[in-house]
C-alpha cells in the first residue's frame, strides 16, 4: 500500500510506503452518495455475489472503491464526514437549503404547554 500525499505550502508530492503503516477503513461518498450499498452487505454476509456466484470478502469493496484505507497522513488533505448528519447537512447545502434554518424555531416546552379546549367545563 502507497500512500500519496500533496503538500502545498512546502510544494512536495510525499510517498509514504512504509511497512506497519496504521491505516483506517473510511466509506467512499461519491456525488454526495454512499457508495456501500445495501447489496455489499448482503455479499459480505452471504460470501459471495448474487449475479455471479463469485466469492465476495472485504478486498473486493476495497479493489472496487467501496471502501478505502487511508493512513494519518492522507487523512490530513481529505474531507471526511464524521457522521451520516453530516452526510445530509453537506446534501442540503449544496441543494442550497440551510439544514440548521428551523433549530432556532423550535420550542423544547412545547410539549409540555395544556392544549386548548374550545369547550370549557365548569
Amino acid at each position: 500500500e502507497v500512500s500519496v500525499v500533496r503538500d502545498i505550502r512546502e510544494r512536495e508530492l510525499r510517498l509514504y510506503t512504509d511497512a506497519g503503516r496504521v491505516c483506517r477503513p473510511l466509506f467512499i461518498v461519491e456525488n454526495q452518495q454512499l457508495a456501500l450499498q445495501k447489496k455489499h452487505i448482503k455479499w459480505l454476509n452471504q460470501g459471495y455475489r448474487d449475479d455471479d456466484g463469485e466469492e465476495f470478502k472485504w478486498e473486493q469493496l476495497v479493489k472496487t472503491g467501496i471502501i478505502e484505507l487511508l493512513d494519518a497522513e492522507e487523512e490530513e488533505t481529505v474531507m471526511i464526514s464524521m457522521t451520516p448528519d453530516d452526510l445530509e447537512n453537506s446534501r442540503l447545502q449544496s441543494a442550497g437549503i440551510n439544514p440548521h434554518e428551523n433549530d432556532a424555531e423550535f420550542d423544547p416546552a412545547a410539549r409540555l404547554k395544556a392544549g386548548i379546549n374550545a369547550h370549557t367545563w365548569t
